[in-house]
């Protein structure tokens, strides 16, 4: 949480802690040409702070010494330290360039006989609506990036998570300490319990993550989670719940089937490999503009859903019908494994000796 946090608001510090932007104005100057030079703030992403000076030979002197980043002589002209190239992208060039486009179109409208009460009331006249062919792409980065960190948490807590469940398994099979336990309980509910509280455990987490981003975030003003991105974070966190749903179950059956600690690893690695090879897909398909038939297949797999569809839907626009056919494959998948991996551990979990294959469980008569 702190590293999240850490994420969000140093780098707003940084950009906050800069000085704004000094614009000398020599002579008069329309209030409303003043409140949209401070608008400019909004362009050129710095505070913009206007500073009255004596006269000309005062500004050039500021300017040279680097107190003023531009200054403004008797409305007429716009004067800069170093004249700024055509491909000048500094906030200092940008903040040239628009006092002299709003200063130029105030003098403009004066010159045409308007006052400032007519001046205020064409700035009050809306701007017409944009509607692009295309989506904002950098809009589509964003959700992008979002995506792939939120990728690589869900593979990262599927295993880490699914592993605790079946080294829990493991554990209370090995101590015998499960002997005890199904003496008062049934074995499906002890099965749940350990899925559901670790489960919980594990939602808990994931939500104090999300939950620190959007508050610092929303401390410091800043908007990287803005826009489509919390939409993105919102889904993954619901594609990691039904993933869980289904891996988790899978691991407390496969706990089941050995008797010793050493061996859960050999168990766990094969459960991976679906969630491996979605993600590896899936980080190529990241890279580009669209997502391949192999993504494509894969996203409504059961095993592959979690981490597939999600990269879809920030990489092309994936119709609603597909989306929920994924979700309901996968939640159909989950019904199929919790009954079978409730039918192996019910069948495996009091077996000791050598290790039990999937088919052989369920060959075992139920107690």
């Amino acid at each position: 949480m702190v590293a999240v946090g850490a994420f969000i608001v140093i780098p707003k510090l940084v950009a906050g802690s800069t000085h704004p932007l000094r614009v000398g104005v020599v002579g008069t100057l329309s209030p409303t040409a003043r409140t949209e030079i401070l608008a400019l703030k909004a362009v050129i992403a710095r505070n913009v702070e206007l500073v009255d000076v004596a006269d000309g030979a005062a500004a050039e002197s500021e300017l040279r010494s680097r107190r003023l980043a531009v200054a403004v002589e008797d409305s007429r002209q716009v004067v800069v330290r170093v004249t700024p190239s055509s491909s000048d992208a500094s906030a200092g060039a940008r903040l040239a360039a628009g006092l002299a486009a709003v200063v130029g179109r105030d003098n403009g409208l004066r010159a045409a006989g308007l006052g400032d009460a007519q001046i205020a009331t064409v700035d009050r006249v809306p701007p017409l609506a944009v509607r692009g062919l295309e989506p904002n792409h950098s809009q589509r980065d964003r959700q992008k990036a979002a995506t792939l960190i939120g990728v690589i948490l869900i593979l990262v807590y599927l295993q880490a998570y699914g592993t605790w469940v079946l080294n829990g398994v493991v554990e209370e099979k090995s101590t015998r300490v499960v002997e005890v336990l199904l003496a008062a309980i049934r074995p499906t509910a002890l099965l749940a319990g350990k899925i559901l509280g670790i489960g919980c455990m594990a939602l808990l987490q994931a939500v104090a993550l999300v939950a620190a981003a959007f508050i610092a975030a929303a401390a410091v003003g800043s908007h990287v989670l803005g826009g489509g991105v919390t939409a993105t974070t919102v889904e993954l966190v619901g594609w990691f719940v039904l993933g869980y749903a289904f891996y988790c179950s899978v691991y407390g059956a496969a706990g089941s089937l050995i008797s010793r600690q050493e061996e859960a690893q050999n168990v766990a690695f094969p459960l991976q490999l679906p969630l491996l090879l979605a993600y590896f897909t899936s980080f190529s398909a990241l890279t580009g503009d669209r997502a391949s038939g192999l993504v494509r297949v894969l996203s409504f797999l059961p095993p592959t859903a979690p981490i597939s569809m999600p990269v879809r839907l920030a990489v092309e626009a994936v119709p609603p019908w597909q989306v929920a056919l994924s979700i309901g494959l996968l939640v159909a998948g989950t019904a199929v494994m919790l009954r079978t991996a409730a039918a192996v551990y019910v069948r495996a979990i009091l077996h000791t000796g050598q290790r039990l294959t999937w088919r052989q469980a369920l060959r075992i008569q139920a107690a």
